[in-house]
């Protein structure tokens, strides 16, 4: 008797691990809302959050410096990270990209990220101009037609005010994040 309730023990604990594998499989499958493909595009589902983290390691060989500075080879005085976002499907209404970016680093502390400005713009399918996301957020339809979305966020440093804050921040890289979210 002993041996069979074991075994409808082993068995019923067999099934609960099935049963809580199925149900963590659906939810990953239907929780599947956004995509970041490898040339930034990033696809994104109405009402969703999708957060991007960016580092200034993605441009090697280029060495980030405020623009009041004499620079060297290699240096810029600003880094640029762009993105394309799109819908997963046609909005039953127009929907709004709304972005935002926080968690700045450098070096992996927060201390000194004042010194990191972030500007974030847009543009939409082709356009050539490019507006502050401050000023005017971009919407997904115009008559009916879906539009992608190109987001470009230009990262600039402030000169440090003494030589231990640039001795904190010297050669260091800087992360952020970014965080898209279509709503209404």
């Amino acid at each position: 008797m002993m041996k069979k309730n074991k075994k409808y023990l082993g068995l019923m604990i067999l099934v609960l691990l099935f049963v809580a594998a199925s149900a963590t499989t659906v939810y990953a499958f239907w929780g599947n809302v956004f995509e970041k493909k490898l040339d930034n595009t990033l696809t994104i589902g109405e009402g969703f959050e999708m957060t991007v983290s960016a580092t200034t390691a993605d441009h090697s060989g280029k060495v980030l410096v405020p623009s009041t500075v004499v620079q060297k080879n290699g240096d810029v005085t600003s880094l640029e990270f762009t993105y394309t976002v799109e819908l997963t499907d046609i909005p039953q209404n127009n929907l709004k990209l709304q972005i935002t970016t926080n968690n700045i680093k450098i070096g992996d502390d927060a201390t000194h990220n004042s010194l990191v400005i972030l500007t974030v713009l847009h543009s939409i399918d082709d356009e050539i101009t490019w507006n502050n996301i401050m000023n005017n957020l971009p919407t997904f339809l115009d008559n009916d037609n879906l539009r992608k979305i190109k987001v470009k966020v230009i990262m600039e440093l402030i000169e440090p005010i003494d030589e231990s804050q640039y001795n904190a921040i010297k050669g260091k890289n800087i992360t952020f994040d970014i965080i898209f979210k279509a709503q209404e």
